[in-house]
């Protein structure tokens, strides 16, 4: 449980933050307080909090989840060891009743509020791995280009069936296409590069690519959910991490809903998941079986799917848990018949 005597709500923008302090929901000890975002606001806001006589240790620090607009922040309050915590803007939104007024002090008094209120459900912030965060941003890199060149591919097409076209124009295209597939061909490379600096990494990397289904962008994503492989995977609270798993939506007799699995949450390893399951429902025995005994069942399509992608995420964690590779085949067998 995160508690502390005083909580410091921060309301992020991309080029200031406002900071409110709150000992309880009706006792605001610091006025809300709008700084720079850079360094020299960060030192100014810990000189604030100083000459207030507040000391860090006595300090929790919440704020939304903004990427890079609260990175730095984040980053320069976990060295001074001051206990920092990042949750979701929606979470924080939905835990508060409609307000008329909504500015940058409101949401740092809000944020505050939400901190001591929940102080039993907030999880500390630490920073990922150097390599953890060089992988992220090489995968999102690859998303991104990925989208590009699918967006030059489809263009290319529509151009080259109009009657009346430039040669120069779609030399233009192809070009922009070559010069995106040597990108994305350079930052796979890179991303194979960083998992050969460690022993444990390839090992850990091969075991989830010996999986059915699974290749080298799933095990990369894997590492990076895993903050390259040093937290034990839960499989459930992966799923509703990603998003794959149904949520039901029923209220007594008029309101009952199929459950479904939200749209939202992590879309890349989302994505990977949902293809592995399309490919081994079609080329894998024992999965493709699977998928035709529950179409035959009358389930549908997605759902049955969506089932390959939990029991997909099921082994990749059991393996990555356990530290040995996929056995195809393989029968679990209880201990208490063997005696």
């Amino acid at each position: 449980m995160l508690k502390r005597k005083y909580v410091l709500g921060c309301d992020v923008a991309s080029q200031t933050f406002v900071c409110s302090l709150l000992k309880d929901p009706k006792n605001i000890v610091l006025q809300p307080k709008e700084f720079a975002n850079n360094l020299s606001g960060f030192e100014l806001c810990l000189r604030w909090l100083q000459q207030a006589k507040i000391s860090l240790k006595d300090v929790l620090i919440c704020m939304e989840h903004t990427g890079v607009y609260s990175e730095s922040l984040c980053y320069f309050f976990y060295e001074q060891k001051v206990c920092v915590v990042i949750e979701s803007g929606a979470k924080i939104k939905r835990s508060f009743k409609l307000t008329r007024h909504k500015t940058d002090e409101i949401d740092s008094i809000s944020i505050a509020e939400y901190a001591i209120r929940y102080a039993d459900h907030l999880q500390a912030w630490e920073p990922r791995k150097s390599a953890v965060e060089k992988m992220k941003s090489l995968v999102s890199s690859r998303e991104l280009f990925i989208k590009q060149r699918t967006a030059m591919k489809n263009a290319l097409g529509a151009y080259k069936r109009k009657v009346i076209k430039d040669e120069l124009l779609q030399e233009h295209y192809e070009k922009h296409i070559i010069l995106l597939n040597d990108t994305i061909d350079q930052l796979e490379v890179e991303m194979a590069s960083l998992i050969t600096e460690n022993a444990y990494w390839i090992k850990k990397t091969n075991d989830i690519k010996s999986i059915c289904g699974a290749k080298e962008m799933m095990a990369y994503n894997v590492f990076i959910l895993s903050n390259a492989f040093s937290l034990e995977m839960n499989h459930k609270k992966l799923a509703a991490y990603l998003r794959i798993c149904p949520y039901q939506y029923q209220s007594g007799t008029s309101i009952k809903k199929k459950a479904k699995s939200p749209k939202y949450g992590p879309k890349i390893m989302r994505k990977l998941l949902y293809l592995a399951s399309r490919s081994i429902s079609t080329h894998n025995e024992t999965f493709r079986a699977y998928y035709l005994r529950k179409v035959a069942e009358g389930k549908p399509g997605k759902l049955i799917r969506n089932n390959i992608a939990n029991k997909l995420l099921k082994l990749i964690c059991a393996i990555v848990n356990s530290d040995k590779p996929f056995i195809p085949n393989y029968q679990s067998v209880n201990s208490a018949l063997l005696k």
